[in-house]
């Protein structure tokens, strides 16, 4: 398990559904943060800027607990 959160079920599950391991879940995760961070609308790198994250790049975790903050307070 990863230790920001416990997502570990959320990946397991999509892997089942799509039929991939779930490091395959998280590899097309990941790619998918990268193009969003290569971005250059500023809305956008607001965003990114403002995501709290352990190191330079966020983990999808970390990602997905920025998302769910923002829905919580929508």
């Amino acid at each position: 398990m990863h230790p920001d959160t416990g997502f570990d079920d959320v990946f397991e599950m999509v892997a089942a559904e799509e039929g991939v391991s779930v490091e395959t879940v998280r590899a097309e995760i990941a790619r998918a943060m990268q193009d969003a961070m290569n971005s250059s609308d500023p809305a956008v790198q607001a965003h990114w800027r403002s995501m709290k994250k352990a190191g330079e790049t966020p983990t999808p975790e970390e990602m997905f607990c920025y998302l769910l903050r923002l829905m919580a307070d929508a």
